[in-house]
């Protein structure tokens, strides 16, 4: 988390185009906190070694499946994105039964994205698509939604893009600065698709929101 706090302080937004969902950090931003990340691994490889308890193909310690999700965000964090993708397919295919099942696939998609390889995380996206509807878990579903928001704005469909964002600010409980970016974004699209008055009415809730200052001065 300290990690994580500190490479969104760096982040820096191109406002002259259509704002990523995930802000981008440059690999040298994440490498300064290499030593969060390695010690994240570290302690996720630990553990994983002492408690595993694999029988017959089916993890009996529960918390097990936990510490590989953070191991693979670890190394999603850190760029090291092959690394993050192997993890993640493990958790797939080894922990089916497991709490963090259904976001191991959302993590590869997000991971194939930023690795630009859309097919893929469209693939990923549309395997769990059921299990996601059905999943109890709202910060699943919002993951779910926010990345597959990222692929269509990389696919240029805007008009599909503005269903999910709006559908993604739908939840109740989310990071009020994400909550903002998402405002921002749909603002964005809303205008490129030519629907002004929706448009305006959200960069006006992004001003209410009191963002950084950057992106109040673009709203």
């Amino acid at each position: 988390k300290d990690g994580m706090e500190a490479m969104d302080n760096t982040k820096k937004d191109n406002y002259t185009a259509i704002l990523p969902v995930f802000p981008q950090i440059e690999k040298t931003e994440a490498l300064k906190q290499a030593p969060k990340w390695d010690r994240t691994i570290e302690k996720c490889s630990k553990a994983i070694k002492k408690h595993s308890m694999l029988i017959k193909g089916v993890e009996r310690c529960k918390p097990i499946d936990d510490a590989y999700l953070l191991l693979g965000k670890a190394y999603y964090q850190r760029q090291d994105y092959a690394d993050a993708i192997g993890v993640f397919n493990y958790i797939i295919n080894t922990h089916r039964n497991g709490n963090v099942w259904p976001d191991a696939f959302v993590w590869k998609a997000e991971t194939e994205l930023k690795m630009d390889r859309r097919e893929d995380a469209e693939e990923s996206l549309e395997m769990i698509r059921q299990d996601i509807a059905n999943c109890k878990k709202d910060q699943y579903k919002q993951h779910w939604e926010a990345v597959y928001s990222q692929l269509l704005l990389e696919q240029k469909e805007y008009d599909q893009a503005s269903i999910y964002l709006s559908e993604l600010l739908k939840h109740k409980h989310m990071p009020k600065d994400f909550k903002t970016r998402i405002h921002f974004i749909l603002a964005q699209v809303l205008q490129k698709c030519d629907q002004k008055p929706d448009a305006s009415k959200n960069y006006a809730m992004v001003l209410k929101r009191n963002p950084e200052y950057e992106m109040e001065f673009n709203a």
